[in-house]
């Protein structure tokens, strides 16, 4: 029977990741066996850098938290070793790096949560080949901008034609 020492530390453990989940933008699971530690430690520099919290959580300790946090994954996701992504400020970072792991065959997606919705690898794969935030939002300037500069355009021809 474990000590109560040991349950005690466990049980804070799970409340603390049950504050961090209420927190999350995304979460993205990951198997992580036959990744070598340097592209492990290059993906965990690059994942820091962005925001994006990424640690080997024990299962049981996940799926407590996730229930503590009112979420959910499918038991099935929750087995043999697994890496979690915690994206705080942006939902496509972290699975976006870890994709491009994937695609390297260092790791494999297994499934993840966005904005509070479960999504499966495939889902996880369309979540990261979403552009980045910014990306976006020049995109759409540049399509809120595209009928003006065809106006002045065509008002300058008319001014043109006029002059002649």
């Amino acid at each position: 029977m474990p000590k109560q020492e040991t349950i005690d530390k466990k049980q804070l453990e799970v409340t603390e990741l049950a504050i961090k989940l209420k927190k999350i933008q995304s979460l993205v699971v990951a198997d992580y066996r036959g990744i070598p530690v340097g592209i492990d430690t290059a993906m965990r520099a690059e994942l820091r850098k962005n925001g994006v919290e990424y640690a080997v959580i024990k299962n049981n300790i996940m799926s407590r938290a996730l229930q503590q946090a009112g979420l959910s994954l499918p038991d099935s996701t929750l087995t043999g070793p697994n890496a979690f992504a915690l994206c705080y400020d942006d939902a496509v970072t972290g699975a976006k790096i870890l994709f491009e792991r994937q695609k390297d065959k260092k790791l494999t997606i297994k499934a993840g949560i966005v904005e509070g919705n479960v999504c499966d690898a495939k889902a996880m794969e369309s979540v990261a080949t979403i552009p980045a935030k910014p990306v976006l939002l020049a995109q759409l300037l540049g399509l809120l901008q595209s009928p003006l500069r065809s106006f002045a355009v065509a008002i300058d021809q008319v001014a043109q034609k006029k002059a002649e």
